[in-house]
């Protein structure tokens, strides 16, 4: 394998590598195939299973009995595939509202709490995002399609 930035060779190694999204922090990808570069030192992560892995970090931060922090809060809103405005609407709240409980100037009350953590269980994220009717519409781009394999599962540290 080369590496895409210098063309060096790269080696793999099976290990832990920190979740990347600033939301968890906390999170640690157990036996990932990590990829490095001799050269110029590029890293990359083989994370299989995206979809499954997002899945089970939502089921884990939807049933943690503390409070949801401001990125808990702000990780389940993604998963969902809501805007800020989107969110807001679903909880008749304000946009500015949303944004107080995600930059943690306002604490999320406990019945929005609720409800944020109900709808990440049993809703469906949405999967095409809806375009305003002005947006142009650009040629189709070349879909890839793969297959990943492995199993997420969480361990609680």
């Amino acid at each position: 394998m080369k590496c895409p930035e210098c063309g060096g060779k790269l080696t793999q190694r099976v290990g832990d590598h920190p979740y990347v999204g600033r939301e968890l922090p906390n999170v640690v990808l157990a036996g990932v195939k990590i990829r490095t570069c001799c050269e110029c030192e590029f890293s990359s992560v083989g994370i299989p299973k995206l979809a499954g892995l997002h899945k089970a970090l939502v089921a884990s931060v939807a049933k943690a009995t503390h409070q949801l922090s401001p990125g808990e809060i702000r990780f389940l809103r993604k998963y969902l595939g809501w805007s800020g405005q989107d969110f807001a609407r679903h909880f008749g709240v304000t946009p500015e509202t949303v944004s107080r409980w995600e930059n943690g100037k306002k604490p999320m009350g406990a019945t929005a709490e609720r409800l944020l953590r109900m709808s990440a269980l049993t809703l469906e994220p949405v999967q095409e995002y809806p375009l305003p009717d002005n947006f142009k519409k650009r040629s189709p781009k070349k879909k890839i399609k793969a297959t990943l394999r492995g199993v997420w599962t969480l361990d609680a540290a």
